[in-house]
């Protein structure tokens, strides 16, 4: 066992990193290998598809060779999604368990900050432990508990805005986001005293029980760390080396609060900030994001410029087109499609269109057939052009939890599989299934006199109060999700006589059965109906996971899926259509001069061209084989006419009228 972490040390082991994690043949680059064997603090500045979260992996899988460090110090692995900590756990493996012990902590920020300061710190305040740190938990219990209902009910604006409400652990007042003294109107007359005083009684009673917002647990941790500063010193020495993962989505509260307790550990920031998009809340300022922009040129910064997902011809048309230009871009060289750029008088001609590109391409027949049509609103607007412009029948899945009357219907399988193994929508379908079910028989979530629960609160209380269900769930969860999309029974069980895997339809009917409604004491009697009913002789035509354009060719379905750019963060596609749509104005207007290559440095750091900046390139920097843009004219005649006037060996756009 080596004692002794040193680069030359850490070097030594990368063969064996590469050989479990990289496929035969396959080398990690030179500066992957750098940002391997650095033990000082730096920021890791990494090019779409670099293979970042690969050569994060191989490191941390290389430090676990040296563990115990001989202070008793751990490791900390911090990302923003539970997703992502999935993935690096499920790289790891039994190969690294080390990393998965004390002192180690591998999760997302929040759950670091809940565990570590927020929790400690509100059981010594209130002398017993958090209850849930859940924002529609919070939400929903503070609503549930205004008597005087009606009056609030009629003013729905005021309602969402009660979403709003925290508690300031300082001085113990009742604030907004900002920390602001929340706003009580409409509620202004003499005739209201009353109904503010509810809404003061119901967030205090939420806090006395344990009921908070995620923020709320922030605030908790900085005014902890304020007050025991021994304990700052304390959590921040436990961990020698700390990483930081998608630090370009770090907000200005996490970003402080990193900066404040790791003041002795070796710190590593790693993310891309040309990728720093996010949704726009209510109370939340564009300032508090794209906080970490680090220098390229500096000695403190590493940079991964090399894409394993960009070909080389869709690197050099997107490296301008960045808030930070990309000079050093560099993509593969054996794929070489042009980028396409669309523009189109009627606008029904732009999804046909991008579906012959991908056929002319024969991409239909690659190992991953995923095509995306992407853009930054997917509000329907009569004034404007957004997503349903382009496919009238788009609607966002965040806004509306699709609600079928049988378990089947939840269990069908997704319309694309054909090797995108995306199991988070064939998931949440299963949990949404479970929640009905519960709905069906009105056993609901007991932090909120029996509300029905959401997925949050469904997780929540399993969580907290069967632990051990909650692992089982989980492990069921994901049992289930990889049967349904990649199915291996025979075809009696699955695509043949079923449309869905009836071993799992099985399977969770014994669970709900058995387990989830003996622990919950309800009547699995009760849902019968919902259990045994079959699917509508037409069910299969209007499929859950709706927004997808198809045509079928040579009996081989082309399917396009719609979605905001939101929605596809991280993701690969073979091929992205990025869809121009209307935020205060169109990209083909704001974002002219840059697709024209005479944009000026002041252009960059124009608020609203910034961020449009962030969100087309992450859209752009979605696809290994084919990228489009599509542009309407005759607002998209500068561009057209300036990349037509090009001579051909200089033109890294190909123009197309549809």
């Amino acid at each position: 066992m080596r004692t002794t972490i040193t680069p030359f040390a850490i070097k030594d082991l990368i063969p064996e990193a590469e050989s479990l994690l990289l496929k035969e043949g396959e080398k990690f680059d030179i500066k992957s290998k750098k940002f391997i064997c650095c033990l000082d603090n730096k920021d890791i500045v990494a090019c779409p598809g670099s293979g970042k979260t690969t050569a994060l992996v191989a490191k941390l899988y290389i430090l676990s060779k040296f563990m115990p460090f001989d202070d008793g110090s751990g490791i900390c692995v911090l990302t923003h999604t539970n997703v992502a900590v999935d993935i690096i756990k499920d790289r790891l493996g039994k190969r690294a368990s080390k990393l998965f012990e004390h002192p180690n902590f591998i999760g997302t920020i929040q759950s670091f900050v809940d565990k570590f300061l927020a929790q400690p710190y509100y059981t010594m305040k209130y002398n017993h432990r958090i209850v849930s740190i859940d924002d529609d938990v919070a939400y929903g219990y503070i609503i549930s508990r205004l008597r005087n209902w009606q009056a609030i009910e009629r003013r729905p604006n005021y309602l969402k805005k009660l979403k709003d409400i925290r508690y300031n652990f300082d001085n113990k007042e009742i604030v907004n986001r900002k920390g602001e003294a929340f706003s009580y109107k409409p509620f202004t007359t003499q005739s209201a005293p009353h109904i503010i005083r509810e809404i003061k009684t119901s967030k205090n009673n939420a806090i006395s029980k344990g009921i908070l917002f995620y923020d709320e647990a922030f605030s908790l941790a900085n005014q902890y760390m304020t007050r025991y500063p021994a304990i700052l010193k304390g959590v921040g020495k436990r961990f020698k080396y700390i990483f930081v993962d998608e630090m370009q989505d770090t907000n200005s509260v996490q970003n402080t609060l990193l900066d404040s307790l790791f003041t002795d550990s070796i710190i590593q920031k790693i993310g891309d900030p040309n990728q720093a998009i996010y949704e726009r809340e209510e109370g939340i300022e564009e300032e508090d994001f794209n906080l970490w922009n680090p220098d390229p040129q500096a000695r403190s910064t590493i940079r991964i410029p090399r894409s394993k997902r960009l070909s080389q011809s869709i690197a050099n048309s997107i490296r301008r087109i960045a808030f930070n230009p990309e000079t050093d871009l560099e993509g593969k060289t054996e794929i070489d499609i042009k980028p396409k750029m669309l523009f189109y008088m009627d606008i029904n001609n732009v999804l046909p269109k991008f579906l012959e590109l991908i056929r002319e391409a024969d991409l239909q027949n690659l190992p991953l057939k995923v095509f995306k049509a992407v853009g930054f609103v997917g509000k329907k607007k009569d004034d404007a052009t957004t997503l349903p412009s382009y496919f009238p029948s788009f609607c966002k899945p965040d806004k509306k939890r699709m609600i079928f009357n049988s378990l089947r219907e939840y269990l069908l399988t997704p319309p694309r599989t054909d090797g995108c193994f995306n199991i988070k929508p064939v998931s949440n379908a299963i949990i949404n299934s479970l929640i009905r079910m519960l709905y069906l028989v009105e056993k609901g979530d007991p932090l909120t006199d029996n509300r029905p629960f959401s997925k949050t609160s469904f997780l929540d209380y399993m969580k907290t109060n069967h632990p051990d269900r909650h692992l089982q769930l989980f492990e069921n969860l994901s049992k289930w999700s990889k049967k349904i999309i990649i199915h291996r029974c025979n075809d009696s069980c699955s695509n043949g006589e079923h449309p869905y895997p009836f071993c799992v339809y099985e399977e969770i009917t014994s669970y709900a059965k058995d387990c989830l409604f003996p622990m919950l004491g309800a009547n699995y009697d009760k849902i019968s109906d919902f259990i045994e009913k079959d699917l509508a002789v037409d069910f299969q035509n209007v499929s859950s996971l709706q927004n997808f354009y198809s045509v079928n060719c040579n009996n081989n379905d082309i399917i396009i899926e719609v979605g905001t750019v939101h929605s596809v963060k991280g993701e690969t596609h073979a091929a992205t259509l990025f869809l121009d749509t209307k935020w205060y104005d169109y990209e083909v207007n704001r974002l002219k001069n840059f697709f024209m290559q005479c944009e000026s440095d002041s252009e960059r750091n124009e608020s609203r061209k910034k961020r449009a900046l962030h969100v087309i390139y992450v859209a752009m920097s979605r696809p290994t084989h084919l990228l489009c843009v599509a542009f309407k004219l005759p607002e998209g005649q500068p561009i057209k006419d300036y990349w037509e006037n090009k001579p051909e060996e200089e033109r890294l756009w190909e123009i197309i009228d549809c």
